[in-house]
């Protein structure tokens, strides 16, 4: 193959064959038509019936103005051949259809036999064709008669830009641009293309040139082709459309866009360029994209098909995809949205895959090593088994952010068959993916052979009758977690032929990449689940094979009708995460496949399971709970092996346990075959609280452990609606039949392996308390009942049961202590003892006490409120408007109860404090003595503990009153002094069991008269005898408390006598008067105990006793204005029962 033929130039003397033509014409046109050949301007309204060739040596600017139409006929001249316009050697040839009289500038070539034809050809030239409103036509008519060809060129570089052009083509093998070669480049801009031939490509580009169409249209009609259509580029070559630009095919097997064997395919990637490009197919068999061992970086691109098998985006071989704004949507059946294959890698941000046939996936990742990333992508299929991803053999899938949804039967939102899939959370927003299914046995996600799966920061729900969220049916056996195979690299590319004639055809690819084989599983062999009666489960769990393949973290895993999580044959080995699996049909199933069991190991922290867990009798299940993650257990369960370390097993309320206590079914087991590990894990049951005895009289969730049990557990007892708290010992004697049991152990076990929170529990209607005593081989209190076993036969089993606790006055009747089990075998009750109430009682009983204390510490007296006020008259100081005062007081008290041990009696240690500010705000003077009325003010705070061998309790709160007083002092120097009080307080109760468990609220009522008289004894003594009433009234707030105990401790009312004397003796000094005393008072209560209600039961309070109180002060008053005083008081009780402690009173008073 010469230079000549590829140059097309035949002819060796191109000036002398030019200056032939320009005399011949000449002779034969006469003055009519006097042509030059080449014309180096062709001016409007020109036609012209022969190739306008430009060589450079010979014409090497050209322009053709508007108007002119170019259309070579037969016979062509000598050495012309039939195309419209030819620029070679370095020619340069600018059409202006906006010169001259503007038009288009149409230009046509006709296929001849042996002549190449083009309507225009390049080969180191360059043409510009202006921007126009009528712009330029060039037509190719017939075969291999291509609309813009331009070949490599060893003399140099060949261009072509411009815009508003229109190239038709209309025969076999004849494409709109064809273009190779590394020295050919092409740039239009509002074009439009069309081809109608069979075999012909809008765009055919090869051998490294570069082509670029802006705002374009291609358009490829015509009869039914092979291997042709819109724009392909292929052996490093290079094409980018940009803008709004238009690709669309008609044509059965034609293919919109097409790269191959290293071409590279750019779809908008100038950013100041707007606009979507848009492809389409029609056809049978036309994909709208394929690229196989090429590039493509494709942005802001919309693809469509509509026929059956036909694909969106279809990439295969070695190739490599980038891009962001990919929106496909195909109409046809197993017509997929996108198909990665081979050893590509794709990665593309933000887009959207819309697919509306069966079997129509929206994303086909595989087979081979193929990975493909996408990121903010929304994906909806409509048809039936049209899954969301297809990650088929050894793929890797990775879905950052977006969404997947299905709504047809039997189509899932991941299908991972033998490949892996990651959903990650989105770089750009940090949100995770959402996958939604809505049919009929439509699984969010299913997992087969092999298959691995991962998410972090998902939310996966399937909503459709019978559909489980996750379906994991994976091989017996794993290695390990799988690795794919590193991509491998773009092969070296072949060299293409230089100079290719447009006769000639195109090359083949260097690299042939052939079409992928569709999936032909298509996953629809997995039946609906039928659960069974809850296996015993009892086979030995297998170990751990390899590493996870399914790893869930920060991911809702949800399935409204069906399991969260299906284990469908094969091993799964999975990870959760800070997660959550729920399910309206159970949290997991693992059951067998084919006779295959299953195996699951499960590893949860930090998450929270909901439903059941159902293993069948060829499989097994390993679940471990850890770092506070809570199972809830709403259906019967059954397990291989269950480890719960510092987690929740809860069963929580349910509808019908509400409305069906003492109903057999209204509650729960969980069964675990062969052993349980407790690692300060918490069990939370459901338990009506009466008498229980007969397994047919005790309604409880309960945990059945088939094998061992180790570690340590603390059970959570919830009492159901109505629990009565009946008396489990009837006859005064613990014995191993009586109570409900909780806890059995058919295996080994310790005795204190399950304990109760806090030691106790109680029932809402009664604040009697229940413990756990465990019955066992080696247990101090004996074996267990064999007519009470539920995991096997026999006495040979640990049983650990909810009884009836009491209390002597020695301590728990109970020898292991509060919150262990205890109890013993036929032990009788002491006769001192009492049944046991919770710790929180002993403070409601003791409530009046402290609080009536507290208000006679407030009231107080005349002289501990204002000191000694005869001295201010004796002194002369009372004569002004009034004074103020300020004091501190408190102290510690003890209270002894009347009532017994059996009656609960609780005695109690108390502290009390408070400040207290007031003032006379008016006096009034008489000649026989003075009137002073004021208001005052306090805060105190209150602590007491009672003595309970019930546990401990302590009430803390705050005591806030106001006072208004008058008091009236003769000039014979008796006094009556009255006061009345209001006031409220807030605080509460807490246990060493339950921390807070009930607010102490209430308002409180007081009112005061006192009177005193002096007596004057030998060396400057006074006698003092006092009197004093004190009436009080406190309103506690009902409550209900954290054990759900209604508490209503009510009205207390109290009114108390004080008898007394003062002995003083003052002493003038030079500041003032100084005067030091003595009293002692009888104190008499004269209203006795009064009564608490706990729920059902009535307490009776102890009274609030008499006693004597020894009291030594000082009053000092200093200059005019100020004075000082102080008491210190030891009170004593006498009787049955009152107070006895310590109080100190310090005051200062400024008179004014």
């Amino acid at each position: 193959m010469t230079h000549a033929k590829h140059e097309r130039l035949p002819r060796r003397h191109p000036v002398a064959t030019a200056a032939s033509l320009v005399f011949l014409l000449a002779g034969a046109a006469g003055a009519a038509h006097a042509q030059t050949y080449p014309l180096p301007e062709i001016v409007s309204g020109t036609t012209l019936t022969y190739e306008q060739y430009y060589d450079g040596n010979v014409v090497p600017v050209g322009v053709i103005q508007g108007s002119v139409t170019i259309h070579p006929v037969p016979p062509y001249p000598a050495q012309l051949g039939g195309a419209g316009i030819a620029v070679f050697r370095g020619a340069s040839v600018t059409i202006n259809p906006n010169l001259g009289t503007p038009g288009v500038v149409s230009v046509t070539s006709d296929y001849r036999a042996g002549a190449p034809n083009d309507a225009l050809y390049i080969a180191n030239g360059t043409v510009n064709i202006v921007a126009s409103q009528a712009g330029v036509l060039l037509t190719g008519v017939g075969d291999q008669v291509q609309g813009v060809y331009m070949p490599q060129s060893s003399l140099g570089n060949s261009l072509l830009s411009g815009a508003n052009v229109t190239i038709v083509t209309t025969g076999l093998d004849a494409d709109g641009i064809r273009a190779y070669g590394a020295s050919s480049t092409i740039n239009l801009r509002d074009t439009s293309i069309t081809v109608n031939g069979q075999g012909s490509w809008g765009v055919r580009s090869w051998g490294g040139s570069n082509i670029t169409l802006t705002n374009s249209t291609v358009t490829s009609n015509g009869a039914v082709g092979s291997g042709a259509g819109g724009v392909q580029v292929f052996n490093g070559s290079i094409a980018t459309i940009n803008g709004n630009s238009t690709i669309s095919t008609a044509v059965a097997g034609n293919l919109g866009l097409n790269a191959e064997s290293g071409g590279t395919l750019n779809t908008n990637t100038d950013p100041n360029t707007p606009g979507t490009v848009t492809v389409s197919t029609t056809s049978a068999g036309s994909h709208a994209v394929r690229i196989g061992t090429a590039n493509g970086n494709l942005n802001r691109l919309s693809l469509s098909t509509t026929q059956n098998s036909t694909y969106g985006l279809l990439v295969n071989g070695t190739s490599t995809v980038t891009g962001s704004q990919v929106a496909v949507n195909t109409r046809g059946t197993s017509a997929y949205g996108m198909w990665i294959s081979g050893s590509t890698t794709a990665t593309l941000n933000v887009g959207s895959i819309t697919t509306q046939g069966q079997t129509a996936y929206g994303l086909l990742s595989g087979s081979g090593a193929a990975t493909v990333n996408l990121s903010d992508f929304a994906i909806a299929t409509h048809g039936t088994q049209a899954y969301g991803i297809y990650a088929w053999t050894g793929s890797t899938t990775n879905f950052a952010g977006g969404s997947i949804t299905t709504d047809q039967a039997s189509t899932y939102g991941i299908y991972a068959n033998a490949g892996t899939v990651n959903l990650l959370r989105s770089s750009a927003s940090g949100a995770g993916t959402s996958i939604t299914t809505a049919g009929t046995n439509a699984y969010a996600v299913r997992i087969q052979n092999g298959g691995m799966f991962n998410a972090t920061g998902a939310a996966i729900r399937a909503t459709g009758a019978g559909t489980a969220a996750i379906v994991f049916d994976a091989p017996q056996a794993i290695t390990g977690i799988q690795t794919p195979p590193p991509t491998p690299g773009l092969p070296t590319l072949p060299a293409t032929t230089p100079l290719l004639p447009s006769t000639d055809p195109a090359p083949p690819f260097a690299i042939v990449t052939p079409v992928p084989a569709a999936p032909t599983d298509l996953g629809s062999d997995v039946p609906s689940p039928v659960l069974t009666a809850v296996s015993r489960a009892g086979i030995a769990a297998p170990p751990r094979a390899g590493g996870y393949n399914m790893t869930l973290q920060d991911t809702t895993v949800t399935s409204d009708n069906g399991v969260a999580l299906w284990i469908y044959g094969g091993i799964a080995n999975v990870n959760l995460t800070n997660s959550t699996l729920s399910g309206g049909g159970g949290a997991i199933n693992a059951s067998a496949r084919s006779g295959l069991g299953a195996t699951l190991n499960l590893d949860a922290s930090h998450s929270t399971i909901t439903g059941r867990i159902y293993t069948d009798n060829s499989s097994t299940s390993v679940v471990n709970l850890s770092n506070n993650s809570v199972w809830q257990v709403t259906g019967s369960s059954n397990v291989t092996e269950l480890n719960n370390a510092n987690s929740l097993i809860d069963f929580p309320v349910t509808a019908l346990l509400t409305s069906a206590p003492t109903s057999q079914g209204s509650y729960r087991n969980v069964t675990i075959g062969n052993g349980y590990t407790g690692g300060s894990g918490t069990v939370a049951l459901n338990t009506y609280l009466n008498e229980g005895g007969a397994l047919s009289n005790q309604y409880t969730d309960r945990l059945l452990i088939q094998g061992s049990a180790s570690g340590t557990t603390t059970l959570r007892i919830r009492p159901t609606t109505g629990s009565p708290g009946a008396l489990t010992s009837l006859n005064g004697v613990i014995n191993n039949h009586e109570g409900i049991s909780l806890v059995q152990v058919a295996g080994a076990s310790t005795f204190n392996a399950f304990s109760l929170a806090g030691g106790y529990v109680v029932a809402p209607n009664s604040p009697y308390e229940y413990r756990l005593y465990a019955y066992g081989p080696g247990s101090a209190h004996g074996t267990a009942d064999p007519t009470q076993n539920l995991v096997g036969t026999g006495a040979g089993y640990w049983d650990y049961r909810l009884q009836s606790a009491y209390v002597s006055p020695g301590g728990e009747v109970d020898p292991e202590g509060p919150g262990n089990p205890g109890g013993g075998v036929d032990e009788p009750v002491p006769p001192d003892a009492r049944r046991e109430v919770a710790p929180q009682v002993a403070s409601y009983l003791s409530a009046p006490a402290a609080f009536l204390q507290a208000g006679m510490t407030d009231i107080d007296s005349l002289h501990r409120r204002l000191g000694e006020v005869r001295d201010d008259r004796i002194l002369g100081r009372d004569r002004g408007p009034g004074e103020m005062f300020m004091r501190g007081y408190g102290g510690s008290f003890k209270y002894r109860s009347n009532q017994s041990f059996q009656a609960f009696g609780y005695d109690m240690n108390a502290d009390y404090g408070a400040i207290q500010i007031g003032g006379n705000l008016f006096k009034h003077f008489t000649d026989n003595g003075t009137w002073r009325f004021g208001a005052a003010g306090s805060m105190g705070w209150l602590h007491y503990e009672p003595t309970a061998i019930d546990g401990p309790s302590t009430t803390r709160a705050s005591v806030y009153r106001l006072y208004g007083y008058g008091t009236y002092q003769s000039q014979q120097g008796w006094y009556v002094d009255g006061i009345a009080s209001v006031g409220w307080f807030n605080g509460r109760t807490t246990t060493d069991a339950r921390g807070e468990v009930a607010p102490m609220r209430g308002n409180s009522y007081a009112a005061s008269i006192e009177a005193g008289y002096p007596l004057a004894l030998a060396y400057g003594m006074n006698l003092e005898p006092q009197l004093q009433f004190v009436g009080q009234h406190l309103g506690f707030d009902n409550v209900t408390d954290a054990d759900g105990l209604s508490v209503n401790i009510g009205s207390q009312n109290q009114f108390t006598g004080r008898l007394g004397m003062r002995l003083t003796r003052p002493f003038d000094v030079s500041t003032g008067r100084i005067t030091p005393y003595f009293g002692f008072d009888v104190i008499h209560a004269f209203v006795g105990g009064t009564s608490v209600q706990v729920s059902d039961a009535m307490f009776q309070t102890g009274k609030y006793g008499d006693s004597m109180m020894f009291s030594l002060g000082v009053n000092s008053v200093q200059g005019a204005s100020f004075s000082l005083y102080g008491r210190v008081s030891y009170q004593k009780s006498f009787g049955t029962g009152g107070m006895r402690g310590v109080l100190v009173n310090v005051g200062a008073k400024y008179a004014f």
